[in-house]
């Protein structure tokens, strides 16, 4: 969910080669929801979000986090798919923009 410099590793993040730690880490394996759970406990400004994760891929997890009822984050999707129906669907989604990796 990170680019450039990050790594994901075994499920944890690495970034610069070494592990990061957010307070709230995701498991590769439920990273959508994960990202809600985050959203929801940490309540981040911003979210950067991938399209294609296990379990509940960046486009529900984009939906359902701005559809939270407070003031939502905004929702950058950051991906390698350069597919034209995932820029429009993540911004049907409600997300603020789509860069790709």
């Amino acid at each position: 969910m990170l680019s450039g410099a990050a790594r994901l590793e075994d499920g944890r993040i690495e970034w610069l080669g070494k592990p990061f730690s957010p307070r709230h880490p995701a498991e590769a394996r439920d990273a959508g929801i994960a990202a809600i759970e985050a959203t929801y406990a940490v309540g981040p400004d911003v979210v950067v979000m991938d399209i294609r994760m296990p379990r509940l891929d960046g486009i529900e997890a984009t939906r359902r986090i701005l559809g939270q009822g407070a003031p939502p984050p905004k929702v950058l999707v950051l991906t390698t798919f350069d597919l034209d129906e995932y820029v429009w669907e993540a911004l049907r989604a409600g997300a603020g923009g789509f860069l790709l990796k």
